[in-house]
């Protein structure tokens, strides 16, 4: 099998495609079939790169200094790595006015989660060290936003791989502390997210694409929002049967990403040589599964230490009503209830803990969902961006609509939240 970081990433030309499933077709479009080829194409890709940075994370880090220090520079050496595929592909259809690091700098912008993760941890050692300096006790408030500092430093230090400053931070940690903070990362969550992002990058390479007025006939996916209602109305015995397969067809085309229209079409066709061809073009259901599990990693730094210091706090006047190992593990974006506060560590609930997912595995993993996540079709290509790394006006003094400092914001154009 040839080596895909060797070969040539170029403009591909679509060619109309027939699929048919109990004497109805199916029509590909030659856009849409363009996407669904550069979309496959950046799966093998990212998968590869992912891959890589695995074996690079397991060989450097084993403790909450070499995460700090390792893991934004192996993450940020294979995303180049996928970009430049992505900017050669927009060489080739004629684009060129974006460099690696513009190029970088906006996909990180827009849908990288992996980003937020590393920032949840560089905040809940922030947090640490100042409860650490003021000796307080008990429950402390909530991180808020994990985007209150200036986030478009962070943004452009993690894009210009300057992080030596960001793992000289743990310094001022107990030994204690850093083991109980780095045991709430989950490396196959973190990594299943860095997959993402790099997968992810086929969704911003085909946004600028549109912007130069290349077609994808893509749909927009809010058109596919009452898919369980048409799941259940498919199910019942008064659905005529001649129908189904033309409703279901018709989703795929309004969004090839929707896990669950496949899921439908195997449940009432089976798995057949027509349906298997279908699947196969749209990669699923590969797109639908996490590639990494628990068993891809080891943490060497033990549970035991965290488990003494709970021994040993039990036998303090400290509170111990929240055990830090059966507390509910949440998403890395949802830091609302559920901050702790043990033996002097700070934590954002649930760090790293669940991962995001976003855009490239399906609906079921992020509103907006798939790779139609970012709604690239028409007018439509915006997104909630409200409290999130790029938001300026989660930057400025005040949260409140403020129509001058959504002006100012790079996101404007795709946030869904900018005041006119």
């Amino acid at each position: 099998m040839a080596n895909i970081l060797e070969e040539s990433f170029t403009k591909y030309e679509g060619k109309e495609k027939v699929f048919s499933l109990n004497g109805k077709n199916l029509v590909i479009p030659a856009g849409l079939d363009t996407f669904i080829h550069y979309r496959t194409k950046f799966r093998e890709l990212a998968k590869v790169c992912s891959d890589n940075a695995l074996q690079e994370y397991n060989a450097t880090v084993n403790n909450l200094d070499t995460f700090m220090e390792h893991f934004p520079k192996i993450y940020h050496r294979h995303l180049n790595v996928v970009a430049g595929k992505a900017i050669d592909v927009l060489i080739s259809e004629g684009v060129y006015n974006f460099s690696a690091e513009t190029f970088t700098k906006r996909h990180l912008d827009s849908i990288c989660v992996t980003l937020n993760d590393y920032e949840t941890m560089q905040q809940s050692i922030e947090e640490t060290q100042e409860l650490n300096y003021n000796n307080a006790g008990g429950i402390v408030k909530g991180l808020g936003s994990f985007f209150t500092r200036n986030s478009g430093s962070f943004v452009q230090g993690f894009v210009d791989g300057v992080t030596d400053s960001l793992a000289d931070e743990t310094k001022s940690l107990t030994a204690e502390q850093k083991i109980e903070l780095y045991q709430r990362i989950i490396p196959h969550k973190l990594l299943q997210n860095t997959f993402v992002d790099y997968w992810n990058v086929v969704i911003t390479m085909v946004e600028i694409l549109q912007e130069n007025n290349k077609d994808f006939c893509l749909n927009d996916c809010d058109d596919v929002n009452d898919i369980e209602a048409i799941s259940q109305s498919i199910k019942n015995p008064n659905f005529p049967q001649e129908r189904i397969i033309d409703v279901l067809f018709d989703y795929i085309l309004k969004n090839p990403t929707e896990e669950r229209v496949y899921k439908l079409l195997q449940d009432k066709f089976g798995i057949t040589e027509e349906t298997s061809a279908i699947f196969d073009y749209f990669i699923y259901p590969d797109f639908a599964n996490d590639i990494y599990s628990e068993n891809d990693f080891t943490k060497e730094e033990s549970l035991s230490v965290s488990k003494n210091s709970q021994s040993e706090q039990s036998d303090s006047n400290h509170d111990t009503s929240t055990d830090y190992q059966t507390i509910e593990t949440q998403s890395s974006a949802d830091n609302s209830g559920g901050d702790i506060l043990k033996k002097g560590l700070k934590i954002g609930a649930g760090v790293l803990a669940a991962g995001l997912a976003l855009g490239a595995m399906g609906n079921q993993r992020t509103s907006g969902g798939g790779l139609f996540g970012n709604k690239i079709s028409g007018n439509s290509n915006k997104k909630d961006l409200f409290g999130t790394a790029v938001c300026q006006r989660c930057q400025s003094s005040t949260t409140s609509m403020n129509r001058y400092t959504c002006i100012g914001c790079p996101a404007r154009a795709r946030c869904t939240q900018n005041v006119d």
